[in-house]
């Protein structure tokens, strides 16, 4: 732990600070150009913190900051976030096999929906580089929303001209508002990112974790529930479950509110999500007493999301029945729900392997196969549930039901 006395004075002071969280989580120093940024994005949510009247903020609101504040957040500074360089490492850059799969999934949809695919958060632009040419016949328009300026030039340096050559029309966009009428939409390890809350029972009452400001460093506080959107979650949930004290609890309305606005945009549309999540038995299940709060730094994992600001990825896994509340409340049905191992296994793709000679090669392939498909790497943890909206029943994404009954 950063000792309660160090206090944050200029940038001399961070740079100490940040040491000291790097060497109580054992993590390797972020560069000088790297620490600039952070201290940038410390110094805002500490303006914010001051100029709340409670001398502090939700979870959720210093997630989003740390995230996405404009100039410095963790998405949108320019870091590298994605591959052997960066934090993470997504299934789409894995292999390309987890590309073809998602292809197969929704190639029945697409002739319906005008052959427009828009996908959320594309990355590096791999798994769009092989829908195109997996689809290429299918696709009219592929349309990317990303908010991630670095990566959005990545995607647009990779795909141009693929997407020239196979007369597919390419463009990016900035809001939901913009999205087309009609499409299959696609979004892979996106909710996680967006922000949660987290919560516990404490004495029969709710308590919401905050943070605060202590000696110049970042620290988190319980209290009694002050946000607007928790409260008003707790007051449609609240009687769902059968809350356990000592236990940590997270909320995501924020995640509710993008499907409702996509769905709301939309006349006619299928989605594919792929996530890492539960039904909410299983989220809510009291052995999980730490939640799924967690960080990514240099393909490191730790739970402490207000340390290192600005520099780190940070995830919670995904409420899939919460979504497919909010999904029946705005008109869409969900078709499918399944482990991304089955998702794999059922598209097919695996029948089509051709096996290299190479035993390097052969060996890669294996790899990628475990991380992708095994229960304690991607196989089970990441979920892909299907929503439909106005298409008819033979043209829905090519997606299991067997997990149905957990929602």
């Amino acid at each position: 732990m950063v000792e309660s006395f160090f206090k944050v004075q200029g940038f001399s002071d961070y740079q100490s600070m940040i040491k000291a969280q790097c060497e109580s989580l054992d993590l390797p120093l972020p560069s000088n150009e790297e620490l600039e940024v952070s201290f940038d994005n410390f110094q805002a949510i500490c303006e914010h913190i001051n100029r709340s009247s409670r001398q502090c903020i939700s979870s959720a609101d210093f997630i989003k900051m740390a995230l996405y504040l404009p100039g410095s957040g963790y998405y949108v500074a320019g870091k590298p976030i994605l591959g052997e360089s960066g934090d993470f490492i997504t299934a789409p850059e894995i292999s390309s096999i987890f590309s073809r799969a998602i292809a197969e999934v929704i190639r029945p949809t697409l002739t319906e929906l005008n052959g427009v695919i828009v996908e959320f958060g594309a990355g590096t632009g791999a798994l769009a580089e092989v829908l195109m040419h997996c689809l290429n016949n299918e696709i009219k328009e592929y349309v990317i929303m990303e908010v991630s300026p670095a990566l959005r030039m990545t995607q647009q340096a990779r795909l141009h001209s693929i997407a020239k050559n196979l007369s597919i029309k390419l463009r990016w966009i900035d809001s939901i508002g913009q999205l087309p009428k009609q499409a299959m939409v696609f979004a892979n390890e996106v909710l996680d990112a967006i922000p949660s809350y987290c919560f516990r029972i404490n004495s029969n009452e709710f308590e919401e974790l905050a943070v605060t400001l202590q000696d110049g460093h970042f620290s988190c506080i319980w209290r009694p529930v002050f946000s607007d959107d928790l409260q008003q979650w707790l007051q449609q949930h609240a009687d769902k479950h059968d809350w356990q004290p000592d236990v940590m609890y997270e909320a995501a309305p924020w995640r509710s509110s993008w499907l409702a606005s996509i769905a709301q945009q939309m006349t006619q549309c299928a989605m594919l999500l792929v996530d890492y999540g539960y039904g909410a038995d299983e989220f809510y299940h009291q052995q999980r007493q730490q939640g799924s709060l967690q960080c990514f730094y240099r393909h490191r994992r730790h739970n402490k999301f207000h340390y290192l600001t600005g520099l780190q990825d940070i995830t919670s896994h995904v409420n899939f029945s919460e979504l497919s509340f909010t999904a029946d409340e705005d008109g869409l049905q969900v078709s499918g729900f399944t482990s991304q191992a089955q998702l794999m296994l059922q598209s097919g793709v695996l029948e089509q392997l051709q096996l290299s000679d190479d035993l390097t090669g052969r060996l890669k392939l294996s790899q990628a196969l475990q991380k992708l498909m095994m229960p304690g790497e991607m196989g089970e943890t990441i979920k892909a549930i299907a929503f439909t909206k106005g298409i008819s029943e033979n043209a829905r994404p090519k997606l299991s039901s067997e997990l149905l009954t957990r929602l």
